[in-house]
């Protein structure tokens, strides 16, 4: 009996509570949105066809008219961890720890292969936090710093370049030290050029040495900056300059040609030395000449064209003034039998010629006499004074116009 009175209260209970809220079990349907609900109930739009729920504000639609199509669960997803719900999935969880590398056309994700698919990092470089890339792991680096490029840069084979021989070729290259090259090459056209420049400063104290022997012990020639132009200069050692042509043997026939600047004025050579000396080509060698202080000596013969002297008098004033000349023109007056020619060419031991010559009468300036010299006598040197003039002499007087005469000194 007790069990029976308890069961029927338990059922009025229910019957109660459904009563006070009927919508408290099931969802409420409408045809237009009410403006008050009971919390945590859900409605439904028999007009909208949408799903309600209700908050503290009133009923929220849940709007389910766009979605007409959903994502399979045996799609092909990429997930972190595997989803007991997906049946098709890749889980990166169930890879190795490691880079990523993607298969073409599949998609699917795989762990790369150190050594084919990336170069092995080998070591790093202190202070720099850059890799070498070396799978063999030797000690060649190529280290980075505030962007300057550091260490030692090896190539595998001979056959690699720094740059191209285009427009993106390095520009300047600086090197502390040297650089080790057995051909130096200015360009592949046929009008370029090589230029070896020693500085990019202002001054004159300059040079570029070539060093020969062991390590370059031996320095056979400096090329310095002497102010207005450049100098091949003595080796740093004193010892001996040599430029050597045509052969490095002394039995090759060798020639060596010194040029002048030909598109200059003055077109010149010159050696500045207080004493050279001048050896045939054969072995052993032969002094051909010697020059020493102000005197050129020649062993041999000399064939020249032409021959000249520094400077050529010209005087028809009687006593002729020709300063330092060898070699001039000059009258004895007319009715005169002698006259002095002063040059310091002249020395005590020097060989004085004079031929008279009536062709000098432009050159001169005056009518040249023309009489004989069986009439005049021929001219004679009668007196000399070392450095200071020498004096010419005639038997009788030219009549009416000088008589004129050339010279030459020889010492």
């Amino acid at each position: 009996m007790k069990k029976l009175i308890i069961f029927i209260f338990f059922i009025s209970l229910v019957a109660f509570i459904g009563f006070i809220d009927p919508y408290a079990s099931r969802i409420r349907p409408f045809t237009a949105v009410p403006s008050s609900c009971a919390e945590n109930s859900i409605g439904y739009s028999m007009t909208l066809h949408n799903f309600y729920g209700c908050t503290n504000t009133g009923y929220k639609s849940f709007d389910l008219s766009g979605i007409t199509t959903y994502a399979p669960i045996g799609a092909k997803y990429i997930t972190q961890t595997a989803d007991a719900n997906l049946t098709n999935e890749q889980a990166l969880s169930a890879l190795a720890t490691g880079v990523l590398k993607n298969t073409t056309t599949t998609g699917v994700l795989s762990i790369a292969t150190p050594g084919t698919d990336y170069q092995v990092p080998a070591t790093t470089i202190a202070g720099y936090g850059i890799t070498d890339f070396n799978s063999l792991g030797d000690t060649r680096w190529l280290k980075l710093a505030g962007g300057t490029l550091t260490g030692n840069l090896l190539f595998t084979d001979n056959t690699l370049d720094i740059g191209a021989s285009g427009a993106t070729r390095p520009r300047t290259g600086y090197f502390g030290t040297s650089i080790i090259v057995p051909t130096l090459i200015g360009g592949s056209a046929a009008g370029s050029s090589l230029s070896l420049q020693s500085t990019s400063g202002t001054g004159s104290g300059d040079f570029i040495d070539l060093n020969l022997g062991t390590n370059g012990s031996v320095n056979v020639a400096r090329i310095f900056h002497s102010g207005s132009g450049g100098v091949i200069g003595r080796n740093v050692d004193n010892s001996t300059l040599q430029l050597v042509g045509g052969s490095d043997t002394l039995t090759g026939q060798a020639t060596l040609v010194l040029y002048g600047k030909s598109h200059a004025s003055p077109n010149r050579i010159e050696i500045y030395a207080n004493t050279f000396t001048i050896n045939d080509g054969a072995s052993p060698f032969t002094n051909r000449g010697t020059f020493a202080t102000t005197t050129f000596t020649w062993l041999g013969n000399i064939n020249s064209a032409t021959y000249s002297t520094a400077t050529n008098c010209s005087d028809s004033a009687g006593a002729a003034a020709c300063g330092s000349a060898a070699a001039g023109s000059f009258v004895i007056d007319a009715a005169a039998t002698s006259v002095t020619v002063s040059t310091t060419a002249v020395t005590a031991n020097s060989q004085i010629f004079v031929q008279e010559d009536s062709s000098l009468g432009t050159r001169l300036g005056v009518t040249c006499n023309t009489q004989s010299i069986l009439v005049l006598g021929p001219p004679v040197i009668t007196a000399r004074t070392a450095g200071t003039s020498f004096t010419i002499s005639i038997v009788i007087g030219p009549t009416t116009n000088p008589a004129c005469y050339s010279y030459h000194v020889i010492n």
